[in-house]
């Protein structure tokens, strides 16, 4: 089936060393669901949280739909994620370790409906970016055929 991505935490990816990830699916209003559609998401900043064997996600923002009368309060409301009891209990337990935590990477529309990427992550270090950073430059220097030095 086909997948459209339409919002990513690209700087997820720099700032943590991502592990296992996840697809879950999202409890949207009809809307939200549409000004997502439209590149209205943004998940830069977004965390998990869980309480009562449920999982939400905090600090999506999904913009007013443009073309609606009906009024959405809170386009930064938490919005329950759909997981199996499994995985959240998995996810739990990994949250509460120091060090590690549950980052939304991307949204994209995997047919009629909107899916939420996850990934366990655990923070790099100073050092371990400017390494990043330094492996891109050569890559990027290789590609356009100039010395890597």
């Amino acid at each position: 089936m086909e997948q459209k991505i339409l919002a990513q935490n690209k700087k997820a990816y720099f700032d943590y060393s991502i592990g296992d990830t996840y697809i879950a699916g999202l409890v949207l209003f009809g809307p939200e669901v549409k000004s997502a559609r439209e590149g209205g998401a943004k998940i830069v900043g977004a965390y998990l949280s869980f309480s009562q064997n449920e999982a939400f996600i905090l600090g999506l923002h999904i913009r007013p739909y443009s073309h609606t009368r009906y009024e959405l309060n809170d386009p930064d409301r938490p919005k329950k994620l759909l997981l199996n009891a499994k995985e959240i209990k998995k996810l739990n337990g990994v949250a509460s370790r120091k060090g590690v935590s549950i980052i939304p990477l991307e949204l994209f529309a995997q047919g009629r409906l909107l899916k939420l990427k996850i990934g366990i992550g655990v923070g790099k270090k100073n050092y371990d970016k400017r390494e990043a950073l330094k492996k891109k430059s050569v890559e990027k220097r290789l590609r356009h055929g100039e010395s890597a030095f």
